[in-house]
């Protein structure tokens, strides 16, 4: 039925065609050139929970959001895989504890935020340097920024200390 106020109503419909520059709206979410956002409840600041976007940015509510695919809270707890398809999780203070990088061939674990010297645990199959510049060995390896790491690579334990002396 298309109603005289301009509402319609459409059972088993098939819609066809391409809307440029175009806009759908549902009762929770909204799908524009921008991406495609789902709200917890009617789209409102504060209540977006999950993103697809090429970019990051804000939504018309002011709710931030970041690229790639982000499902939680965008501003504090959520999970999310970028366009290069790390996976990240994220903690209430909006601070990366946990990524996953296809491309740089690791799982890293950070404290108390990703970040330049806040490396905790990796595991790589090679060494190599992750996105903040931090680097790493080979292997399960845990660190303990002053006071040393212990490594496990090929089933070799290495433990070393905060002057750079090694044991295996």
């Amino acid at each position: 039925s298309i109603n005289k106020d301009g509402s319609v109503e459409f059972n088993n419909g098939t819609f066809r065609g391409t809307v440029t520059g175009g806009t759908f709206v549902g009762s929770n979410f909204i799908i524009n050139s921008s991406g495609a956002f789902f709200y917890a409840g009617t789209p409102a600041h504060g209540n977006l929970i999950a993103s697809i976007a090429p970019t990051n940015g804000t939504d018309a509510f002011g709710n931030v959001y970041g690229q790639g695919f982000n499902y939680g809270n965008q501003t504090a707890a959520h999970f999310g895989i970028d366009n290069a398809g790390n996976v990240y999780i994220v903690n209430a203070s909006n601070n990366t504890v946990a990524q996953l990088e296809p491309g740089g061939g690791g799982v890293f674990l950070y404290s108390p935020a990703a970040g330049f010297g806040a490396l905790a645990a990796s595991f790589a199959s090679i060494p190599g340097t992750d996105q903040y510049g931090n680097t790493f060995p080979a292997g399960l390896c845990s660190f303990n920024p002053g006071l040393g790491s212990s490594q496990v690579d090929e089933g070799t334990l290495i433990v070393t200390d905060g002057s750079g002396n090694s044991w295996a």
